[in-house]
């Protein structure tokens, strides 16, 4: 092996291979490659100009096992079909009689390991503070973050993470600190008629120095000049140097159009209330944005984003919320291919169709176009964990933690994929730990309480459920069940199961959860017909089926390893 440092990417010809993603992108398009001829062109671009032996290729592609060369030839066939090489002696790869093979293309390597900057940019206040525009004080701040996260260079932490500092008497400094960042963008705005005036400060964390501030009074269509203006004065204040490609994302319009614009602010601010009206608000603003730019793809990723919530919130059934979902990430694609909220939407809905090889491509594409993207490696992470790569998914999980530190949503999710693992005392330990931050992070309580079921805790479990704000929902109360048939207390479970078969309320059954309480009660046939009934209109949680502790009594019988692979899955035993 060379001594050469492994580096973040390296380019040749029309290509880029994205190290840390194991991604070959030619034309910011991917190219479909399989594990071994990743690994494959990965060894010889990191020894590119040396003459590799087959010998050491075959030793170090194939550690543990005795392969024969035609493997590795086959491997060398396939990547030069992937570089459309049509010859052995041109192009990329030489091949040297006798000896081995040689990437003999021109590199050049991007070793930069240093990581960017961060920064936060905290929702801008309205002044007089009784006239408020909410949705344009976070609308602003949301577009920035996205402008600036996408530039590649900066660590933005994501509006969620600075939505708490909405009041008007926030200290920017302390929220700077709390969430980690370098430094901090505050501001205010002002609208009088069509005219905005918009005050901005860039101060450092560590000594509350102004890095930079400016005050600027624009008509409202102008709003597009205004947000390109900060972001420029932003990146040079941190002294982020900006190459051509970086520097065009940074400058990039989504639309040209301020009625579309405003439409879309409007849709964000409704979707990250997380409550049906707010989200059936935000479809709604989205659609204004459409008509009012057929082109805007961020608008038709909001729609993909929105009827998805609308199915986490068990609002709509997935095959209700799935075709949209489906459709609207599409088309932002055909509009825009090199956006990344777009690539993580089209993940997300692959993934409900059980798309699993599809979802994982389009996962690593947005994070390859935006690796500072903290959802769409908290996204992935789940996705890894349904499939039983834990270990992956913890990474994935990791580094969104690193890149939105605050989040106690990914810590929460960070312990259902330790609950997977059948790691339940690190599960329970990350689910105490956010609910000694937030009290009221119900989705952390729930986990808790399927792990305590785990540790034979189950009466806890029980005490667990009944504080859950969501203790009223039909998904929660067949968690209950379960926990009550855990805890010796089957009677109690049975009623509640009979109530949730019957349809309360308003005719949903869960029937993934009902199934995990009939397993605890020992009706294993009933249990197998109610995921059997699940598996003709799955909601979310059906994504966990081969994954989940629940089924670990009935994980062997034929009709639920059919369950299993008719969701593209392997059967297997997750915990080992």
């Amino acid at each position: 092996m060379s001594d050469e440092p492994l580096a973040r990417a390296y380019e040749f010809g029309p290509f880029r291979f994205d190290v840390p993603n194991r991604l070959l992108l030619r034309a910011g398009a991917v190219v479909a490659l399989k594990p071994k001829e990743i690994e494959t062109l990965l060894l010889l671009l990191i020894n590119h100009g040396r003459v590799m032996d087959k010998e050491e290729l075959m030793r170090v592609l194939w550690p543990d096992a005795s392969v024969e060369e035609a493997n590795l030839t086959q491997n060398i066939y396939a990547l030069r079909n992937a570089l459309s090489q049509r010859q052995e002696r041109t192009g990329y790869i030489e091949t040297i009689p006798r000896r081995g093979y040689r990437f003999v293309a021109e590199v050049t390597t991007h070793a930069d390991g240093a990581e960017p900057r961060s920064l936060a940019v905290l929702p801008f206040t309205s002044l007089p503070a009784a006239v408020r525009d909410e949705w344009l004080e976070v609308g602003i701040a949301d577009a920035l973050v996205t402008t600036l996260g996408n530039s590649g260079l900066l660590i933005v932490r994501p509006i969620t993470a600075s939505r708490r500092y909405e009041d008007v008497d926030h200290d920017p400094l302390a929220a700077a600190r709390a969430m980690k960042v370098d430094a901090v963008l505050d501001g205010s705005i002002q609208r009088s008629g069509l005219t905005i005036r918009v005050t901005a400060r860039l101060i450092r964390a560590g000594d509350g120095a102004t890095l930079w501030a400016g005050r600027f009074d624009e008509a409202i269509t102008a709003i597009f000049d205004l947000q390109d203006t900060i972001a420029e004065r932003i990146t040079t204040a941190l002294e982020v140097r900006l190459r051509g490609a970086q520097k065009a994302r940074l400058t990039k319009r989504y639309t040209g159009d301020s009625e579309a614009y405003q439409s879309y602010l409007n849709g964000r601010y409704n979707l990250a209330k997380s409550t049906e009206d707010g989200v059936r608000k935000a479809i709604g603003f989205f659609e204004q944005a459409i008509a009012a730019d057929p082109k805007y793809a961020l608008a038709y990723v909001g729609i993909a984003d929105a009827y998805t919530a609308l199915d986490w919130y068990g609002i709509l059934s997935t095959r209700d919320s799935n075709p949209h979902a489906f459709a609207a990430a599409q088309q932002a694609l055909a509009l825009d291919p090199e956006l990344a909220e777009a690539h993580a939407a089209l993940a997300v809905a692959l993934q409900y169709r059980w798309d699993w090889t599809g979802a994982e491509e389009a996962f690593r594409r947005a994070i390859a176009v935006n690796p500072t993207y903290a959802a769409a490696r908290q996204w992935f992470g789940l996705h890894l964990s349904f499939r039983s790569r834990f270990a992956e998914a913890l990474a994935q999980m990791a580094r969104a933690q690193e890149l939105d530190p605050t989040s106690l949503t990914i810590r929460a999710q960070r312990a259902l994929i330790l609950y997977f693992a059948r790691r339940y005392p690190d599960a329970i330990s990350e689910c105490l730990n956010v609910l000694d931050v937030e009290p009221a992070h119900d989705e952390a309580r729930i986990y808790l309480a399927l792990s305590l079921v785990e540790t034979s805790a189950s009466a806890k479990a029980v005490a667990e459920l009944r504080r859950t704000g969501l203790a009223g929902t039909p998904d929660v109360k067949a968690m209950l069940a379960r926990a009550l048939a855990t805890a010796g207390r089957p009677d109690d479970a049975r009623e509640i199961v009979a109530d949730l078969v019957a349809g309360y309320p308003a005719g949903y059954i869960p029937r993934f959860w009902i199934a995990a309480a009939l397993v605890a009660l020992g009706q294993f046939e009933d249990a197998l017909a109610q995921l059997e009934a699940a598996s003709q209109d799955p909601d979310d949680s059906y994504a966990g089926i081969n994954v989940a502790p629940l089924f670990d009594a009935i994980r062997r019988q034929p009709r639920f390893q059919a369950l299993v692979t008719g969701v593209g899955l392997w059967p297997g035993d997750p915990g080992q």
